[in-house]
């Protein structure tokens, strides 16, 4: 999204580099996180050091842009979380 929206490729690279040297912040916010296949590979140990995980998931089909790739799954996975803050 970032290479799209600016018209260059390099600044998706540069957004990568610049936030492996900076470290993320702690939160209680509750989040959940989806691993899909075709993403970079998440790192559950170090999101639940942080942060507060309430759902993780390991999905079998997807990518970087599950909104696109698989719209309906994305939307029954946040459906899904917000439902329990009802």
């Amino acid at each position: 999204s970032v290479a799209w929206a600016l018209g260059d490729a390099s600044a998706q690279g540069d957004l990568y580099r610049t936030s492996r040297l900076a470290r993320a912040p702690s939160s209680d916010v509750p989040i959940a996180l989806h691993d899909f296949p075709l993403d970079a590979p998440s790192l559950r140990r170090f999101a639940e050091r942080a942060h507060r995980v309430l759902e993780w998931r390991e999905h079998e089909r997807g990518g970087c842009m599950p909104g696109l790739e698989q719209p309906e799954l994305l939307l029954e996975c946040l459906c899904g979380f917000f439902r329990r803050f009802r």
